[in-house]
């Protein structure tokens, strides 16, 4: 699947709640954990450079490490880093994950809004929502 980071540090909520739930079914659970650990590893790597960036655009202390402001770090030169941060979250990679049932999302609790679910739209499987869609209808046709 194809996705650029800043779409998928944008998941991340609703995939939170989807990643902790849990499956009674061992095969979805099991594919669900692969994509979980998949999508951590491209964050991880993602928040690495976000660190980098910070230390290259950013003040450092006598050890050369980020100096904070309350929650925020002091950054010498903000524009050059929003620049540069905006510039590489346009980044797309090829993510190898698989892509969650319908069956995997339905039962969120607390259940996801639409927003949260405009955010995890590339992570779901279409063509099997399609094909039980159309199941569901066979039976209501067939009675007409």
């Amino acid at each position: 699947m194809k996705i650029q980071l800043r779409e998928l540090r944008q998941a991340m909520p609703a995939l939170n709640k989807i990643f902790t739930m849990p499956f009674e079914n061992a095969k979805l659970a099991y594919s669900i954990m692969k994509t979980s650990k998949k999508v951590l590893s491209e964050l991880e790597d993602t928040e690495k450079m976000r660190l980098e960036l910070i230390k290259k655009y950013g003040e450092l202390d006598e050890r050369g490490q980020p100096v904070l402001d309350g929650s925020q770090f002091k950054l010498r030169d903000p524009r050059g880093f929003e620049k540069e941060w905006d510039n590489f979250m346009e980044t797309e990679i090829d993510l190898d994950v698989w892509m969650l049932p319908f069956e995997a999302i339905e039962n969120v609790q607390p259940p996801l809004s639409i927003a949260e679910l405009s955010t995890i739209d590339k992570f779901i499987n279409e063509d099997k929502r399609e094909q039980e869609i159309k199941e569901a209808k066979k039976p209501q046709e067939e009675v007409k």
